[in-house]
């Protein structure tokens, strides 16, 4: 069983099917993405604050993102899980205690193990791959998200997927928002203050929702009455899902997992093929 070439067929149809969901995933972001109107569709108002000398931003209109994107990301997200499991299952009927040594309790806890810390995936990987050989899990450990530290292993690619399978699967359907990036001002009419500064850009670690506050304006007040501004922004956004940017998720996870796939076996280019479009890796 060790050198059958077939053994890793089924995770890699799981794995193209997932970049087929993405792609079409990437056609509904670049419509969206070319729609002039979406930046009319992000209202902002301006509060006076004295005691920081500026002008606090705020959102107060803001168009919610195409269900229908969620949906498909459930999909992307259920495929490349699926796709990491089977990895797991074909890693363990390579190694010596394969799936018809073990108990039914024994088998149903096998899978890709995804950890943020290490002394947890030595623990687990006894458990979810019994009788790998060291070089398969020396493949599954280097791509773990607790390499990244305590600060960015949230942000792991297999970290977001592990969250965003587990809550599309058993909850909800997990929506995507809007990720500010940087926001644009042009102050039209200032009283009773000068404009000095304007941030050229921003942190907002929270998805943009109405009444977010965003990169403010900070002004000299010049005049004895409350100062007064009127102003038009523009506010550039990206869609993100859990905390990290749609885009970079999805290109980090066909990367990741393609390249465990290589390190693995090579892929069944004629099987892929068959599924039509772009899913051959390198293609």
């Amino acid at each position: 069983m060790e050198h059958d070439p077939r053994l890793f067929e089924s995770a890699w149809l799981k794995w193209a099917w997932a970049k087929a969901h993405a792609e079409t995933l990437k056609a509904y972001l670049q419509v969206w993405g070319n729609d002039p109107k979406r930046w009319t569709r992000i209202g902002m108002a301006t509060r006076y604050d004295p005691k920081h000398h500026r002008f606090n931003v705020y959102v107060m209109e803001l168009p919610s993102l195409p269900i229908e994107w969620s949906v498909v990301i459930g999909d992307i997200g259920h495929n490349y899980r699926s796709c990491l499991d089977h990895i797991a299952w074909a890693i363990v009927r390579r190694g010596t205690k394969p799936p018809d040594t073990l108990s039914e309790y024994d088998q149903s806890r096998v899978g890709f193990p995804i950890y943020d810390d290490r002394i947890k995936f030595n623990r687990g990987v006894k458990t979810m791959l019994p009788g790998a050989r060291r070089a398969d899990i020396a493949i599954v450990r280097r791509n773990q998200p607790y390499h990244g530290g305590k600060r960015r292993s949230g942000r792991h690619a297999f970290a977001v997927l592990h969250r965003l399978s587990n809550e599309d699967k058993h909850r909800t359907i997990q929506p995507t928002f809007m990720s500010p990036q940087a926001a644009t001002y042009h102050v039209e009419n200032a009283l009773g203050c000068t404009v000095t500064r304007i941030p050229a850009s921003f942190l907002l670690g929270e998805p943009l929702q109405v009444g977010a506050q965003l990169a403010p304006i900070y002004v000299r007040k010049t005049g004895p009455t409350e100062p007064y501004l009127e102003m038009r922004g523009q506010l550039a956004v990206q869609p993100a899902i859990l905390g990290v940017l749609l885009g970079e998720w999805l290109v980090a996870m066909e990367d990741l997992v393609s390249t465990i796939l290589k390190e693995l076996a090579d892929p069944p280019t004629d099987l892929l093929a068959k599924l039509g479009g772009p899913v051959v890796p390198g293609a």
